[in-house]
């Protein structure tokens, strides 16, 4: 009968603390939302607004770590019947980016492409909003010089006839004259003289 009563005492010890915890972090919550109403009410100077802030995160992490202790941690939020989980502030990832090829001799498009990389390499050590948006930004920098400098290569003047075999009357060169440098016209304008 004696062991029965020190394990029912042991198991209500062990209970206690569940409650206690409950209630400290009701004075975490209680305090989190006062501070969050003076900054939300625009009241104060500047100071005072940055002490409210620093309180603010101080209960906010406090609150988590007491929830956590006290098995309390709500790791989904529920809204009427349904329940969704927690937003989180990192873009979604599934994997790690891979690096671009540095396959250019053009000095300013081998920059873009570094930029990119670099910003590729941050956010696949730390995937910040912040490098998430800096990568997006220096990448698609990167793909638009790529485009421009890859239109410029393609349409490079390449004759395959001498000016002089495409030239019309009176040394005028137009269109016509590049286009048939190039190979896709005759020159039927120096058959009629």
């Amino acid at each position: 009968m004696k062991n029965l009563s020190i394990i029912v005492a042991a198991l209500a010890m062990l209970s206690l603390p569940t409650t206690s915890f409950a209630s400290d972090c009701a004075k975490w919550q209680s305090k989190l939302k006062s501070t969050q109403r003076n900054i939300d009410n625009g009241g104060g100077n500047q100071s005072q607004v940055r002490q409210w802030v620093k309180e603010r995160d101080y209960y906010a992490r406090t609150l988590e770590r007491c929830h956590k202790k006290a098995g309390t941690h709500r790791w989904v939020e529920a809204t009427g019947n349904s329940t969704r989980p927690l937003p989180s502030n990192k873009p979604a990832r599934s994997k790690r980016e891979k690096l671009r090829a540095m396959n250019t001799e053009n000095p300013q498009l081998q920059q873009a492409i570094a930029t990119c990389n670099y910003w590729i390499d941050q956010y696949n050590s730390n995937a910040s909003p912040a490098n998430h948006s800096f990568k997006t930004t220096a990448c698609r920098y990167a793909d638009q010089a790529q485009q421009i400098h890859a239109t410029e290569t393609t349409e490079a003047f390449t004759p395959s006839r001498s000016l002089k075999a495409c030239v019309k009357p009176n040394n005028r060169i137009d269109g016509e004259v590049k286009r048939c440098m190039q190979g896709q016209i005759e020159p039927i304008w120096r058959s009629n003289n």
